[in-house]
């Protein structure tokens, strides 16, 4: 069993605080995210693409994220995390969709992250954003 904690984790991104974040990670980490890049979708390699991103993120819900549902399971080599993510989108619009979170865990820090969601309703309610 490792030690990560991906609830810390998790939380650390939804309360915007991509430092404490990103502490958590190594420097070559690998976000791969569903959906258009437009809506930050694609494959983001290294702490600076996954902050841009995460900016991004911060860019489409100005008034943040919050976790209404937040389940993890830790496992030997990581952890899957369970998340109904809500919160008003830069147009108003309120948004609110259940992710996966597959993390990939080496020494303590994440090296890969990949993210499962539904991309239509994502990019439906956050169009024109």
């Amino acid at each position: 069993m490792n030690s990560f904690d991906a609830r810390a984790f998790i939380e650390d991104l939804v309360e915007r605080d991509t430092a404490a974040a990103l502490s958590r990670c190594t420097d070559e980490l690998t976000w791969v995210v569903p959906g258009t890049p437009r809506y930050g979708g694609g494959t983001h390699r290294g702490k600076n693409q996954v902050l841009a991103f995460l900016n991004r993120v911060i860019e489409l819900f100005p008034r943040g994220l919050c976790v209404e549902a937040l389940v993890a399971w830790p496992g030997p080599a990581g952890a899957v995390v369970e998340a109904t993510l809500v919160g008003d989108t830069a147009r108003g619009l309120r948004y609110r969709n259940r992710y996966a979170f597959v993390l990939a865990v080496h020494d303590g820090c994440v090296v890969e992250i990949r993210e499962y969601t539904d991309t239509a309703y994502a990019e439906a309610v956050l169009a024109g954003c």
